[in-house]
């Protein structure tokens, strides 16, 4: 993201709006330095979210919203913790600021981040993954359940909750049991489950209200018991935050594409005769085999899904033999063609449809008996179409590996003038891979909300 004068001029507006609005807009008494100081958090925060700094802009925006409670600064927050990963923290901040009740004379400003909130909170939720953790065996007594060594509600033991994606480290403890441990990598959008099976020491337990359940002798080859967390005693905090990692939909609106191509050419169809006046049009297929050749792309992509590139590829063909005789027929061809198309998943695997036009240059030595000396050259020019297709696909952050099929047709133009004014059309079909190398542009979160929708974002 970069931080442009629009984006500044709306920062600027939204500031005005908000923080010299009348405090009953806020049911909160706020005298004006400090409303003064909160809009400057806000700006701060602003150009710290535009510039990709989301820790630093969520620090601000938290601080002023601590002054002056608003949907501005609730939106703000949410959509920075959705690029920290923080999906759970950001769908109750999108709540919260859709929840507010605002006076009907509340500045516009206030209720465009209410609908905003509404929009961009569908996104996060799809996202938020939720994790079940059972412990065995049911029903322990003074069971202690931590996650990333914060304590879990024991009413919530075997039931889906919301949490964070990344790694989290899971425990359960109870006395006369062996502690037990697991560390698990929470995937976005994943439902997933953990099982924590306790092995009893032996002895005797106190259960609640003092009921004694006495226990079997330890199971064999079990860990020796660890300490666990005593009722009424705050479990330590943990000398390893918990991880999040930076979501992977975080995708680009534009880039370029950089990349090489190789493939076999095959051609199918006419060319003009003009060695002899009157003559019948040549066959491509009887000078031209099959032909090896590469290109050279470039390719701009834009509003995320659509490219527009450049094309300059050389074939060259597979030789005819003069029947009869060592002389070869060969020949070589060059395609110069711009192209537009359209990406179905530039951030994954996806199709990639193309359309082109261009010109296209064919030159071959045609062999008309045993000697080189009477070979006939030839060589030829016209305009040419295209219609293609790839499969694009996603090889790292930067490669992307496309292979394609391609259809060039077109004529070339006539140097002499014939009998029969029969159309010479061509056919080259491209069959290869091309690798990528994508520079992206920008970055911007997956959570958008429609292009009609007032934003305060940018």
């Amino acid at each position: 993201m970069r931080l442009s004068l629009s984006s500044i001029a709306l920062a600027l507006a939204l500031g005005a709006a908000v923080f010299t609005a009348p405090d009953r807009a806020f049911a909160q008494t706020t005298s004006d330095s400090d409303r003064a100081a909160a809009r400057e958090l806000y700006f701060a925060g602003v150009a710290l979210q535009d510039a990709g700094k989301f820790g630093d802009a969520l620090d601000k925006f938290s601080r002023a919203n601590q002054v002056v409670n608003a949907p501005t600064n609730l939106l703000r927050m949410a959509e920075c913790e959705a690029m920290l990963g923080r999906l759970v923290e950001s769908r109750e901040h999108y709540r919260t600021a859709m929840r507010m009740n605002l006076p009907p004379d509340a500045p516009a400003a206030l209720k465009n981040a209410q609908e905003q909130a509404a929009q961009e909170v569908k996104g996060v939720e799809s996202r938020v993954p939720e994790l079940k953790i059972e412990v065995t065996p049911a029903n322990v007594p003074t069971l202690t359940v931590t996650i990333d060594d914060q304590p879990l509600n024991s009413a919530l033991v075997g039931v889906a909750r919301p949490i964070n994606p990344g790694s989290h480290r899971v425990a359960a403890s109870a006395p006369g049991y062996t502690r037990a441990e697991q560390t698990i990598d929470v995937k976005e959008r994943a439902k997933q489950t953990i099982t924590l099976t306790l092995q009893s020491t032996g002895g005797v337990v106190y259960g609640p209200a003092g009921g004694v359940t006495v226990q079997g002798p330890p199971t064999q080859g079990t860990a020796t018991a660890q300490p666990t967390a005593q009722p009424g005693v705050e479990a330590a905090p943990s000398d390893k935050p918990p991880v999040y990692k930076t979501p992977k939909d975080t995708r680009s609106q534009s880039s370029i594409l950089l990349g090489l191509r190789v493939g076999a050419s095959v051609p199918v169809g006419d060319i003009p005769n003009d060695d002899v006046v009157g003559a019948e049009n040549r066959k491509v297929s009887d000078i031209s085999g099959v032909g090896v050749g590469g290109g050279i792309e470039g390719h701009f992509r834009f509003a995320r899904t659509f490219t527009f590139g450049l094309l300059l590829e050389g074939v060259k063909f597979g030789t005819k033999p003069l029947a009869g005789t060592t002389n070869e027929t060969t020949s070589t061809t060059g395609l110069l063609m711009g192209t537009v198309g359209w990406l179905s998943n530039p951030d994954g695997v996806g199709f990639w449809p193309e359309l082109g036009v261009g010109y296209r240059v064919y030159n071959a030595t045609i062999a008309t008996s045993a000697s080189s000396a009477t070979n006939i050259d030839v060589s030829k020019g016209g305009l040419e179409f295209m219609i293609g297709a790839g499969v694009h696909i996603r090889a790292g952050s930067h490669v992307r590996i496309v292979p394609k099929i391609e259809i060039d047709f077109g004529g070339f133009s006539k140097t002499v003038a014939t009998a029969s004014d029969v159309g010479a059309q061509h056919v080259f079909v491209f069959l290869g891979m091309g690798g990528y190398f994508d520079i992206d542009l920008d970055k911007h979160p997956i959570i958008e909300p429609p292009t009609d929708m007032p934003k305060t974002k940018l």
